[in-house]
């Protein structure tokens, strides 16, 4: 065994195999992403799904931001963040995701990585929303910064953190 070959890395071998599926993957999921309709995601997937829950834990810790959903927004004195393609956490899901079914682990380790990956994006999503409704509304001039530099920045890290843990835990190499 190399430094290459550590506990938890693809083996030096394998990686250009592991970046090709990993890649494929991530088109894949996004192009069937696209696929589905904008009015599907606004009026059904983003209330459903991520503004309710949201909204939920905004109330809970603030009783008297008093926000309501509608369609994709979540809506309260003054502050209407919109929920939309492409600010959904599908992205960072979608390369989390990719990069563990990629991986040269057993196939069950792959699958349970992959719906652990599923809830951990989401529950950091859920959060990212919910600091982003209380940035909007209570410091609005920190709103960009926070969007479109920290938090993305964040959610990135955190995933590759998930990944890292994952795959010392998951190994290489095992039966696909």
């Amino acid at each position: 065994m190399n430094m290459h070959d550590l506990p938890g890395s693809v083996p030096r071998k394998s990686l250009p195999a592991f970046v090709l599926a990993a890649v494929a993957l991530f088109v894949t999921f996004y192009v069937a992403y696209l696929e589905i309709p904008d009015d599907v995601l606004r009026l059904a997937i983003y209330p459903n799904a991520l503004g309710r829950p949201a909204a939920a834990v905004i109330d809970a810790l603030v009783p008297a931001e008093h926000v309501r959903v509608d369609a994709n927004r979540l809506l309260a004195d003054g502050t209407s963040l919109g929920i939309v393609r492409g600010c959904d956490g599908a992205g960072v899901l979608f390369l989390l995701v990719a990069a563990i079914a990629a991986y040269p682990a057993p196939r069950l380790a792959r699958v349970r990585g992959a719906l652990a990956a599923c809830g951990f994006v989401y529950v950091l999503n859920e959060g990212r929303i919910t600091l982003l409704y209380f940035v909007l509304a209570h410091r609005h001039l920190w709103f960009t910064t926070v969007h479109e530099y920290l938090l993305p920045t964040f959610l990135i890290a955190a995933s590759c953190a998930f990944f890292m843990r994952w795959s010392a835990k998951a190994g290489a190499g095992g039966p696909s």
